[in-house]
């Protein structure tokens, strides 16, 4: 088929690169060089190519005007063996009208009928020159890396084609050509048997990290279902902490099973940090260390690392050690490669001796506040002999904040935390959860309405009174919930403390008195258009600048008390602030009218 040339741009050189990816062809439009001092510019694309088709071409157009060939990130495009994919259909294309691709020779032609842009495009194998008969045609060069951003609707089909025609050498390009994360994402659509199948492809280390990026769920699945020696060479493979976490899901047949086929070493590791409470350091940490003797030099510590780097989860800190695994030292991974002039120099001479650290039994969130404090990838744990027990990197913080800070969202809307994601626990236990803080609200309820109770008397002489209840309760209930939002807050981010407490008491008054004071103004306008006369309708006014004030209140000192006690502040949740308000904000408005009205 002879290829024409791209109109507006037969001055300039454009190569593109090819090859098959995962049974689809991708041509990527690589580079453009100036080859004539007075290119024309490019045409308008036409309408229903990509938008990102659009962006890389205008990109070539600039970049073609330069004096140095310009480089753009790759634009790929699939072709499905032996179907017709039209441009502008959801499943991708070349041209408005394609031509079939002929799947026993995975090459294709399409055709562009939009004047003005491209007359056509061939694909080939790889290795497939094209010669151009004018600078304005495409060459074909399998030299060179191709980019991938965009995914299309046929990935998962190929993906199930390959496992039915067991393409080995596609299944292997598959896993190895992209990052871990991404490999993951494209098998979502899969079934967890089609995902382990796939991984079989891949060499085991990388199959651990792949398999680190899946769900929960589809982890736990494939654990259950697939061959116990697989399963246990992919354990083997796998982070320490995170092997851990995962078993702890299981049931103990499984793991018993999966236990019985790993290294003795790997057995006694695993037993090891399941025997710390869950929550705790221990829990938290791997055992998976770059440990050095303080004897070392630069040079030898260097082969040393060399060896251990595929075992250990990080190499940010390299600790240093005696011979009886004492922690004696840190050397960054900056500071030894800085090192690399004076080779001759030990670590002991290196280290730095001040180092933070962790205990076992430590929980948490405090070692999360360690991290944060002094800016730290990894923190050591260490136990009371200082003898160097594992280490916490900062992915594990990262999910203890994440975690701390779900619990509490939890807590302060009124809901017992959950140990599962929301579709995954059940739902009679959902329920209990949630009952047990909605039991404690419907009591506190209670106790509005029986001091609504008290004021029978006053509610049959005044019945207009009766319209701003919802007034007096909701603006109460609100400066109380937002106080005790912005007091736990600011205490879980260590912003402040208990003995902040004057402070935090002081400010909430100025801010009562303020708001309460705006929302006075609005609701005497209201009541003078209700009440029977300007003085009893001093009662709305009186009443919420107290209510307010006493909300604001409220809703910062009841975390504080709670803090004091040792209990997390979270657990005043805002609707139990707001039921004790509704109470004060009952007694208070009549008791203000008793006084105003009389």
């Amino acid at each position: 088929m002879q290829s024409q040339p791209v109109p507006g741009i037969a001055n300039h050189s454009i190569q593109t690169v090819i090859r098959p990816t995962f049974g689809n062809l991708c041509v990527s439009l690589k580079r453009i060089s100036r080859t004539n001092q007075a290119p024309t510019p490019l045409p308008r694309p036409p309408l229903g190519l990509p938008k990102s088709f659009h962006s890389t071409v205008e990109a070539a157009a600039a970049g073609s005007r330069g004096a140095k060939p310009a480089v753009f990130s790759a634009i790929v495009l699939f072709f499905k063996a032996g179907r017709e994919l039209p441009f502008g259909s959801p499943n991708g294309g070349l041209a408005h009208v394609g031509t079939p691709v002929a799947s026993s020779s995975r090459h294709a032609a399409a055709t562009a009928h939009r004047p003005g842009f491209v007359a056509s495009l061939t694909l080939l194998r790889p290795g497939a020159r094209m010669a151009p008969t004018n600078p304005g045609n495409l060459m074909l060069s399998p030299t060179e890396s191709v980019g991938y951003c965009m995914i299309n609707t046929l990935f998962l089909p190929e993906l199930r084609e390959m496992l039915a025609e067991q393409n080995v050498a596609e299944l292997e390009e598959f896993c190895e050509a992209l990052n871990p994360g991404r490999t993951a994402e494209y098998m979502e659509g899969l079934t967890p048997d089609e995902t382990w199948r796939v991984l079989m492809h891949a060499p085991t280390t990388l199959r651990a990290e792949i398999f680190e990026y899946f769900d929960l769920d589809r982890k736990l699945k494939i654990l259950e279902q697939q061959d116990a020696q697989q399963i246990a060479d992919l354990l083997t493979a796998m982070p320490a902490d995170d092997r851990v976490d995962l078993l702890q899901e299981l049931n103990e047949r499984r793991v018993s099973e999966l236990l019985a086929l790993l290294p003795a070493a790997d057995r006694r590791d695993i037993r090891r940090l399941q025997s710390y409470a869950d929550g705790t350091a221990g829990a938290l940490m791997t055992t998976e260390v770059a440990k050095l003797a303080e004897r070392l030099t630069v040079r030898q510590a260097l082969d040393e690392l060399s060896k251990q780097a595929e075992q250990l989860e990080t190499i940010y800190y390299i600790y240093v050690v005696d011979d009886d695994e004492r922690l004696r030292g840190i050397v960054s991974g900056r500071r030894l490669v800085s090192s690399l002039g004076r080779t001759d120099v030990r670590l002991q001479d290196l280290m730095e001796t001040d180092v933070i650290t962790a205990e076992p039994q430590d929980h948490q969130e405090s070692v999360a506040e360690k991290v944060e404090r002094y800016n730290l990838l990894a923190i050591p744990v260490v136990d009371e002999g200082r003898r160097l027990l594992g280490i916490i990197t900062h992915d594990d913080v990262i999910d203890v904040v994440r975690e701390e800070l779900t619990e509490d969202a939890q807590r302060i809307a009124a809901v017992a935390p959950l140990e599962e994601g929301y579709l995954r626990i059940n739902l009679l236990r959902l329920s209990w959860k949630r009952g047990i803080w909605l039991t404690i609200l419907f009591f506190a309820a209670l106790l509005t309405a029986i001091a609504l109770r008290q004021f029978d008397e006053e509610l049959q002489l005044y019945a207009w009174l009766v319209l701003f209840i919802p007034l007096i309760i909701s603006a109460g209930g609100n400066s109380g919930t937002q106080s005790a939002t912005l007091v736990i807050t600011a205490m879980t981010s260590g912003d402040l403390g208990v003995k902040d407490w004057r402070t935090i008491l002081l400010r909430e008054v100025v801010v009562g008195l303020l708001l309460g004071g705006f929302l006075a103004l609005l609701g005497w306008a209201v009541a003078l258009a209700v009440a029977p006369d300007s003085n009893s309708a001093l009662v709305i006014p009186i009443t919420l600048l107290s209510v307010v004030l006493a909300g604001c209140l409220c809703g910062a000192t009841l975390p504080l008390v709670f803090k004091r006690l040792g209990l997390d502040p979270a657990l005043m949740s805002n609707p139990f602030v707001a039921g004790i308000v509704d109470i004060l904000g009952i007694v208070i408005y009549f008791n203000v009218a008793r006084g105003v009205i009389g």
